[in-house]
């Protein structure tokens, strides 16, 4: 088995999860998602989260 995306990226979220950060799945934050966080896929920053720090 080699390193994937997919591994790298579990890795991460369980390190960030140990932080105390929570994880807000793409489809719940996407623009069509309940509980829409950005007006489209390319916005990459979440700025309301942002200003919130």
């Amino acid at each position: 088995m080699g390193i994937t995306e997919d591994v790298v990226e579990q890795a991460a979220l369980g390190i960030l999860a140990d932080l105390g950060y929570a994880y807000a799945g793409s489809a719940r934050i996407a623009p069509d998602g309940s509980a829409p966080e950005r007006l489209a896929y390319g916005d990459v920053i979440l700025a309301a989260r942002l200003s919130a720090c």
